[in-house]
């Protein structure tokens, strides 16, 4: 079991039990309980922690039973409870207890559950439980939506969020006094918009430099988690998460004399927001819009490190997103989606046969959007002799004995649509013998996986 917490909090009474199929209970020993960092091994700092323990004397048929009891010293930073998981529950119980003043707003999802509520005078605490009994697990399955999507769960706005501008305003007021711009950012705006015509032209000269320049660390102790840190210093450091690029980013377009705005969302793995709940803890990320460049909006994604500008990856694309001013004004508005056949992979072979069934293949693979974007990122971050390996390997799950002659690779400088990898390779095995007849199988040269969207003729999920 793990019980995250936050700097601000602390997590205290944990009483758990393993009750067995005959009766018999095992009481967890609290020497058993340890506090470990929640990110052991992530890409980012972070001083999130956890409670963890192993139930004892565990088996089959057993009744799995825990409580705790969690106080929270920073409203802004409430969280969700899960009701659903991968095991049937026989009970789930959530109990706040809040000032009597906050009037608390939340949302059930995927269960019909109403709180029992105890409203007390001002100056003393009201209390709120939820109840959820005999929940199904969640069976997984495949190509299915985010968790957020499935799981019953419960979700509270944090004190004080009654609307969108409410929403924004918090974040402005967390990122505005980051984007103050120092001298070496007003130089490197003059030098890298020096020459450019057009608005246009400066903010991708702009984008693609924190784009290319800036690694992609995250360092989210105490409320860096939620505000970014200063330009100037992710400007010195050349890392930061998707906050910071959008803030450096922001901070550049100024100095530019372009109106680059700050855009929060929640990316498509992490699933839909409910846009009736005002609440900031739905959005998992940050990306950048210019408006009115060209008389148009340019909307921009700096961490996505294989994605053109002028375009956002696909985990961005048509989705709700709040677009914060400086001021705090804020617009929930829809990101620009591309059409289906913007994304698209185009195979070729140029087989020439000779009478043994061997062959020497001319390949074409050309990747327009999402699928240009992934392979471009992983492409930039390998070496040549990489590059190859990679290629080999794919040749050879598709056609048994494939022997690389020679590859090239365009689309990774400039970054641009498509991405092409043209390659040559020889084989002895790639068909029978042309007198025993010739017999391909496509979907084994082409490496599709669409057979596994379809395995199951039923499904509970979309």
């Amino acid at each position: 079991m793990v019980i995250p917490y936050d700097s601000k909090s602390t997590v205290e009474k944990i009483r758990a039990r393993t009750i067995s199929p005959d009766g018999k209970i095992t009481v967890l020993d609290p020497e058993d309980i340890y506090d470990i960092s929640l990110y052991p091994e992530y890409i980012w700092y972070s001083d999130q922690r956890a409670k963890i323990f192993a139930l004892p004397n565990v088996e089959v048929g057993s009744v799995l039973e825990y409580r705790y009891t969690m106080t929270i010293g920073n409203l802004t930073f409430w969280h969700s409870w899960v009701f659903q998981g991968d095991d049937p529950v026989v009970l789930s119980r959530f109990k706040l207890v809040s000032p009597a003043e906050w009037d608390v707003e939340y949302k059930v999802y995927g269960l019909d559950v109403k709180p029992k509520v105890q409203k007390a005078p001002k100056g003393f605490r009201s209390t709120y439980v939820w109840e959820a009994r005999d929940v199904a697990p969640l069976k997984p399955e495949f190509g299915m939506p985010p968790l957020r999507e499935c799981a019953a769960r419960l979700a509270i706005a944090p004190a004080g969020m009654k609307s969108w501008q409410d929403v924004g305003k918090w974040y402005s007021n967390l990122a505005d006094p980051q984007m103050q711009a120092d001298e070496a950012i007003r130089r490197l705006a003059d030098e890298l918009t020096q020459g450019a015509t057009t608005d246009r032209e400066k903010l991708r000269r702009l984008y693609e430099w924190v784009r290319d320049e800036v690694r992609y660390i995250a360092v989210e102790v105490g409320i860096g988690g939620f505000q970014p840190h200063p330009a100037a210093q992710v400007l010195r450091h050349r890392y930061g998460d998707c906050k910071d690029m959008a803030t450096l980013l922001c901070t550049l377009g100024q100095e530019a004399g372009l109106d680059v705005r700050q855009v929060i969302l929640s990316t498509w793995q992490n699933g839909l927001p409910d846009t009736s709940l005002h609440s900031q803890l739905q959005f998992n990320h940050v990306i950048a819009v210019a408006r009115g460049v060209d008389s148009t909006d340019v909307w921009m994604d700096p961490t996505e490190k294989g994605c053109p500008f002028g375009k956002l990856p696909w985990y961005d694309q048509g989705l709700p997103a709040l677009v914060v001013s400086r001021t705090g004004d804020a617009e929930l508005v829809t990101t620009p989606a591309e059409p289906p056949d913007s994304n698209r992979v185009v195979l070729r072979w140029d087989v020439e046969l000779d009478t043994s069934g061997a062959a020497t293949v001319r390949g074409l693979l050309s990747l327009r959007g999402a699928q240009a974007s992934e392979l471009r990122e992983r492409f930039q971050l390998m070496s040549q002799d990489a590059r190859r390996f990679w290629l080999e390997t794919s040749l050879a799950s598709r056609c048994s004995g494939a022997e690389l002659v020679d590859f090239t690779v365009s689309g990774l400088d400039p970054l641009q649509d498509p991405l092409q990898i043209r390659y040559t390779f020889e084989t002895s095995t790639f068909t029978a013998s042309v007198q025993d007849g010739l017999v391909l199988y496509p979907g084994r040269f082409t490496g599709f996986d669409l057979p596994d969207l379809f395995r199951r003729r039923e499904r509970k999920l979309p």
